[in-house]
């Protein structure tokens, strides 16, 4: 089933942050980045929160870029904020790099949802992506 905006049926749902992971690891001596979920829903206005894993021996540089945009809402649907994050190497249970945004309001969506394809990779590294979906409800 999926998430609608009238009705109180998904009211436990509305207003927390999202989350997702991506975990840097060397692939034939490369960084590149694994991780998940494959796709995140959530609704405008929320908060997305991407826990960064460097598990590279060395400080690396993720970025989240727009890839496509399918549905009515806008080509970006991040509100202002930071899209790359320095992650040093993650040793044990030390604190961990936290790349965060927020998506636009609702009216930017013109009251249908949207699909993003979206990327977070290494930057420098154009090849070394993971690429979820994101579904926006408005």
């Amino acid at each position: 089933m999926q998430p609608t905006t009238s009705g109180s049926q998904y009211g436990e749902y509305r207003g927390r942050d999202r989350y997702g992971m991506a975990v840097a690891v060397l692939r034939n001596g490369r960084p590149a980045v694994t991780g998940g979920p494959e796709r995140i829903d959530i609704f405008a206005g929320e908060t997305i929160r991407w826990q960064l894993i460097n598990t590279t021996g060395a400080p690396v540089t993720f970025e989240l870029a727009v890839l496509r945009q399918l549905g009515p809402g806008p080509a970006d649907p991040f509100e202002e904020g930071r899209r790359e994050m320095l992650a040093p190497p993650t040793e044990g249970h030390g604190k961990k790099a936290e790349l965060v945004l927020r998506i636009k309001a609702s009216p930017a969506f013109k009251e249908k949802p949207t699909r993003y394809e979206y990327e977070i990779r290494i930057k420098g590294h154009p090849k070394s992506g993971l690429d979820p979906e994101l579904d926006v409800w408005p």
